[in-house]
């Protein structure tokens, strides 16, 4: 069953597609800022280097590697919130499973592009302001 997903705040300029899952919130609540922006840092970093890996195994017609990476990256998309790369992750690896080297080069180009929005909208977030239920 999926998680409820909020936004954090009504009017936020969040990219279409993020929304902080309901557990991170919980965790700001209860104090725990440092572990969400933890949370947040590793998903950051490790999602730049999945995406890197993504295009070379692209480059290098490597299909397998392109599934594995993609559905890697799909789960933690979706632990972090973000829904719409994590359904793009899913697409990726359909298209890799059938060698659709089209699709797959499209999607790459949609997934960074939508990566970038939400590593800014993280890093925008104000979790003391969250945690106060504000």
């Amino acid at each position: 069953m999926e998680q409820p997903r909020i936004s954090p705040w009504e009017n936020a300029s969040l990219p279409e597609g993020w929304s902080l899952p309901l557990e991170l919130l919980e965790l700001a609540r209860e104090g725990e800022i440092d572990l969400v922006s933890e949370v947040f840092a590793i998903f950051r970093s490790d999602t730049g280097m999945r995406l890197e890996a993504l295009g070379q195994a692209i480059a290098g017609a490597d299909m397998t590697v392109v599934r594995k990476q993609a559905h890697a990256l799909k789960g933690s998309s979706g632990q972090v919130g973000a829904t719409a790369l994590a359904q793009m992750c899913r697409q990726m690896e359909e298209s890799a499973a059938n060698g659709n080297m089209a699709d797959v080069n499209s999607l790459l180009h949609r997934m960074q592009a939508q990566f970038e929005q939400i590593c800014c909208s993280m890093a925008s977030l104000d979790l003391a302001e969250l945690a106060c239920g504000r």
